[in-house]
């Protein structure tokens, strides 16, 4: 439940019109940065091991402000979407292929925090997703995620406009999800012998594929 004006602690005047000021600035701030009322909860814990604003001083109260609001200003968004865009869809690729039981946001977090101590995903930063999306990689690897190497992805981008990355990154994970297939006994869908044939699909295309293929795996190993 949300922390209200009516939690306040009783105290002077003064005081408490103050803390009610800060209560109100924090509860907008959140709100302007989409958080919940939890993400708030873990922020605090990740910045003074406090997850209520009751426990707090002011003085923590405002420094907790002034990153909200520092997180609504930031100017470049976009590659935080990006880092906990890449670290979602591997974790994706660890449940599909029956490595993880849950997919939600909780059991994410929960790997970041083991993983950088960061309290929960929404607060990874372009410092600490590196590691958490090589940690990953890495694990997917152990459980025969065939990562392209450089040179292999260089051929391919040539001959293949428009092939990136991305594409190489979910055609490796496509070709462990087949192998899974095999294993439980269900045929795949389309061989990715040809290596033409999956370079051509788009993006949206390749994760449609993907979700198709790991529905068949959960669903193969029950």
């Amino acid at each position: 439940m949300a922390e209200t004006l009516k939690s306040l602690p009783r105290g002077k005047g003064k005081s408490n019109y103050v803390r009610a000021h800060l209560y109100r600035a924090v509860h907008a701030a959140i709100r302007a940065n989409g958080m919940d009322d939890d993400d708030r909860k873990a922020l605090q814990q990740q910045l003074f091991g406090k997850a209520s604003l009751s426990d707090m001083s002011d003085a923590e109260i405002s420094m907790l402000l002034n990153r909200l609001n520092k997180d609504r200003n930031n100017k470049a968004p976009a590659g935080h979407r990006a880092h906990v865009g890449k670290i979602r869809a591997l974790w994706w690729s660890l449940y599909w292929l029956g490595e993880v039981e849950s997919s939600d946001e909780r059991a994410i977090s929960a790997f970041v925090k083991r993983q950088t101590n960061v309290s929960a995903l929404r607060f990874v930063d372009h410092r600490t997703a590196p590691a958490i999306i090589e940690g990953l990689k890495s694990w997917l690897a152990r459980v025969g995620v065939e990562w392209p190497s450089g040179d292999l992805h260089a051929i391919t981008a040539a001959r293949h406009p428009g092939y990136s990355p991305a594409h190489a990154d979910r055609i490796a994970v496509l070709r462990a999800l087949g192998a899974r297939l095999g294993e439980v006994g269900i045929p795949a869908d389309i061989d990715l012998g040809e290596l033409g044939q999956p370079c051509a699909m788009s993006i949206e295309q390749l994760d449609g594929l993907i979700r198709e293929r790991g529905e068949r795996v959960r669903a193969g190993r029950k």
